[in-house]
C-alpha cells in the first residue's frame, strides 16, 4: 500500500505540480507525514481509549514527535533508495489503468480516514469521551 501511495504521490509530484528538481524528498516527506498520522492515531487510540490512560498523553514531550518523524523521513528515504524507487515505479506504470483508479479511490479513502480519526481521536481526548 506504501508503495502505491509512494508511486502515486511521486506522479502526481512530477506530473501535476511539475517539480523535476526534488521530487524524491518531497514525496518522502508526505509519505512520512502520512506514516506518522497513522502512528499517532494507533498510540493515541491504545493509550486513551483501550488503557484508559490520559496521563500519557498530557505529559509527552514535542521532542518525541520530531523524533519519530526524523526517523520514518530517514527510513522512507533508504527505504525507496535508487534501485527500489526503479522498481516501485516501474510497477505502477504497468499497472492497468482501472486497477490504478481502483488503488488510488482506495488509497485516497484511507488516507482521509486516518486523518478524520485522528482529528476525531484527539476531540475525545480533549473532551475525555470514550468511544465504547
Amino acid at each position: 500500500m506504501f508503495n502505491f501511495f509512494f508511486s502515486l504521490n511521486y506522479w502526481i509530484t512530477t506530473q501535476i505540480f511539475k517539480n523535476n528538481s526534488y521530487p524524491i524528498i518531497s514525496t518522502v516527506a508526505v509519505v512520512s507525514m502520512y506514516q506518522f498520522f497513522v502512528l499517532l492515531f494507533l498510540f493515541d487510540f491504545i493509550s486513551f481509549q483501550v488503557l484508559n490512560d490520559k496521563s500519557l498523553i498530557i505529559g509527552r514531550n514535542k521532542i518525541y514527535g520530531f523524533s519519530v518523524i526524523s526517523i520514518l523521513l530517514i527510513a522512507n528515504h533508504f527505504y525507496f533508495n535508487s534501485q527500489r524507487l526503479k522498481i516501485v515505479l516501474k510497477n505502477f506504470n504497468q499497472m492497468k489503468r482501472s486497477t490504478r483508479l481502483r488503488y488510488s479511490i482506495l488509497g485516497v479513502f484511507f488516507m482521509m480516514l486516518v486523518i478524520i480519526l485522528t482529528v476525531f481521536q484527539a476531540y475525545s481526548i480533549k473532551n475525555n469521551i470514550k468511544w465504547w
